[in-house]
């Protein structure tokens, strides 16, 4: 009866995706099991390691036609809630965690505001080292990059990359310690 199940939501997915491309997937992303998101995201173009756990809801934006701007290593651990956005690369290396309503935003645009003309567009990709660990609620802009074997405190903001071993927190977070 379970695999009746999974084969039934992957072509619910794959209809998802023939009606409204990859905004459909997206949406089966919110209410995906566990044990299927790992394989939904490879199939439309994201390159997923082995061991992987993804929970749902996940949200991911910006995908254009597919997932290829993102690269997740074995063994990451992803928690509810995550926020992609696939606008510039988004790339974790192995044994990543991610907790709960993590966001990792690759662009920033105003769109039509009249203040487009003091804070013009800008973008970059996000790298997460292996081992690395960002804690709940937390947030990393465009062109960071967080260390091998860093901690991100739950609720910070992460303006600008973290080296490895480093443990930060805040917002705008800064360098709490080292972990050696």
């Amino acid at each position: 009866m379970k695999r009746l199940f999974e084969w039934m939501f992957l072509l619910g997915v794959n209809i998802a995706y023939a009606l409204y491309r990859i905004e459909g997937v997206n949406a089966c992303l919110l209410v995906a099991p566990a044990k299927l998101v790992p394989a939904i995201l490879r199939a439309y173009g994201a390159t997923v390691g082995h061991e992987v756990q993804i929970h749902s809801p996940l949200v991911i934006h910006n995908a254009r036609e597919n997932y290829s701007h993102l690269a997740i290593g074995d063994q990451c651990y992803i928690g509810r809630e995550v926020f992609f956005d696939l606008k510039e690369r988004i790339a974790l290396g192995d044994r990543v965690t991610l907790s709960m309503r993590v966001s990792l935003l690759t662009h920033f645009d105003v769109g039509r505001s009249g203040v487009k003309e003091f804070l013009p567009s800008s973008g970059g990709p996000i790298h997460i080292q292996r081992d690395a660990y960002l804690g709940a609620g937390s947030l990393v802009l465009s062109g960071v990059t967080i260390g091998e074997r860093a901690a991100i405190g739950a609720g910070s903001v992460v303006l600008e990359s973290v080296k490895d071993h480093e443990l930060h927190a805040g917002n705008p977070a800064k360098k709490i310690r080292d972990l050696r």
